[in-house]
């Protein structure tokens, strides 16, 4: 329970700063008077986000979480964080002509660094299906390698920035598909199955009874 009240905020607010990214990106065309050098900042902080989360659910796994203290604090680091790149205090990430900034191919190290963190505690937790640590592992994985991606385009219009977000589609898909199956699925297939159980208990107690 501990690790959705965790990845659900962070999911929440990573999400919203994604689309608030995708809406800055240049080729969108939609937010007119900026440069690259914000979308790739909104960029690094949901992806700063979600990676603290996944570690933090991780080390808190099966302990008791407040659920509106953890949103309180997404909300208000969200809006900081977001405040400070319009305010164009949080450092550059993208300068057009040069590429990318070393805060941002750093952060990126950094980021991978606590994903990879994140699968060896994984693998060290007690109590956990195989089935469902095999799908994190999966996630994990597959979020390290956009972000190796992420480190070595120089255009974001080229072929490792396209990369990068491909291989991070691939990992949100796979989450998705885990959440939804475990939140959804299998508790509906088990309620399914206990008042089919619980019809047929009734229905042969009901023969039973007239029977005698």
């Amino acid at each position: 329970k501990s690790l959705y009240v965790m990845l659900g905020p962070g999911f929440l607010f990573s999400s919203l700063i994604g689309i608030l990214h995708m809406l800055m990106y240049s080729g969108m065309n939609i937010v007119i008077g900026y440069d690259a050098n914000i979308p790739t900042q909104l960029w690094i902080i949901l992806s700063y986000l979600l990676a603290i989360s996944f570690l933090i659910a991780i080390l808190c796994f099966d302990k008791e979480i407040n659920y509106y203290f953890v949103f309180g604090m997404y909300f208000f680091i969200s809006i900081l964080l977001v405040t400070l790149c319009f305010e164009r205090i949080f450092p550059d990430c993208y300068i057009d002509g040069q590429g990318l900034t070393l805060f941002k191919k750093i952060s990126e190290y950094i980021i991978i660094f606590i994903y990879i963190l994140s699968l060896i505690l994984l693998g060290r937790l007690k109590n956990i299906e195989h089935e469902f640590f095999s799908r994190l592992s999966k996630f994990i994985c597959t979020l390290i390698v956009s972000g190796f991606f992420f480190t070595l385009y120089s255009d974001v219009f080229g072929i490792f920035n396209f990369l990068g977000h491909y291989f991070k589609f691939c990992s949100f898909l796979i989450i998705y598909i885990s959440l939804l199956k475990d939140l959804i699925v299998v508790p509906y297939r088990k309620i399914l199955f206990d008042s089919i159980h619980d019809s047929s208990t009734g229905l042969y107690n009901h023969k039973f009874f007239f029977e005698t």
